[in-house]
């Protein structure tokens, strides 16, 4: 079958109609933290000040989308700062591969199944682009928990109290450990809990060190002790399994090398034969069983990618 306007055309239609939900999520969550923010600075505020739209409201109407784009295409609002690539590109980024998946597709099957599949190719790149985005900034929060725990045990010796060592985290370290922190002390002024405030922490990044940490201190204010010699012995267990993923990485350098040479070397087989036989691969663009071999060990080799991929990150987590 001859490739035609129609697949991309649809394809093109469904990821961009993606594209809004996406953008209206966004434009909701920094509406709901400028609501948050003129709320917080209430000392400013005078009897004529105009009124604020329940946030309580606005939350729960925003709940059923953000869960949506959550299951979706893996992005969460709440996880804004993580997104480092603006919207409009991950949504180019899709088209672009669903195009690709369904020009390809076509090329033996029909134009509904192929525009399937396009459809298909395009949410999970876009998928991927955020979940990769949101696990990069996870792995640069885990790096900085050392040092901040370390940051709270000094000003807990010094005879602060933890909300003070909270308060010299959001001015003194780094992002992206600062907004998180920026966060949570906003969070404790309006009257949270630090255990629910720091677990909240959780719930937006997953980094199951900041659960621990929330589970400690709530477990210290009940039971008492001494509280920089609990947070000293978790900052040193938390560098220790930094220290010990950086090492089950660099072991696993070597299959990640394999992995890549058996991913490209199927490409630069089919190169180097175009270059010395131009004619040699013909039959798998234009005779019908060439197109369906094709087309197969496509799939196959992207499912062999795939697992791959989930075969090291499993060991690397282990």
């Amino acid at each position: 079958m001859s490739f035609d306007l129609t697949v991309p055309l649809i394809i093109l239609g469904a990821v961009f109609l993606a594209g809004p939900f996406l953008l209206v999520a966004d434009r909701r969550e920094r509406r709901l933290r400028q609501q948050l923010a003129l709320i917080s600075s209430l000392s400013r505020q005078d009897a004529g000040a105009p009124a604020v739209r329940s946030i309580r409201r606005e939350k729960l109407r925003f709940a059923q989308i953000k869960e949506l784009g959550r299951k979706l295409f893996s992005y969460n609002p709440d996880f804004v700062d993580a997104y480092t690539l603006p919207i409009p590109i991950v949504i180019a980024g899709g088209a672009l591969a669903g195009l690709l998946a369904g020009a390809l597709a076509s090329v033996t099957l029909t134009t509904p199944i192929s525009t399937v599949i396009g459809c298909l190719a395009a949410g999970l790149v876009v998928r991927g682009l955020f979940g990769w985005q949101q696990s990069r900034y996870a792995n640069l929060i885990l790096k900085q928990i050392p040092d901040t725990l370390q940051f709270i045990v000094g000003a807990v010796r010094a005879g602060f109290p933890v909300i003070e060592a909270f308060r010299g985290i959001s001015r003194e370290v780094q992002e992206p450990t600062r907004a998180q922190f920026v966060r949570l002390v906003n969070e404790i002024s309006l009257g949270r809990s630090v255990h629910e405030a720091l677990m909240e922490i959780y719930f937006r990044t997953h980094v199951a060190e900041y659960a621990i940490f929330a589970v400690t201190l709530a477990v210290q204010n009940k039971t008492g002790g001494h509280l920089a010699e609990t947070i000293s012995t978790l900052a040193e267990t938390v560098r220790e399994r930094i220290t010990i993923a950086a090492r089950a990485k660099a072991l696993a350098g070597e299959a990640t090398v394999s992995a890549t040479i058996l991913s490209v070397l199927p490409v630069i087989t089919g190169i180097a034969l175009t270059v010395i036989r131009p004619d040699y691969l013909d039959p798998l663009f234009h005779d019908p069983r060439g197109k369906r071999m094709f087309l197969l060990s496509l799939t196959f080799l992207v499912c062999g990618i795939w697992t791959m991929r989930r075969m090291i990150a499993g060991a690397v987590k282990e």
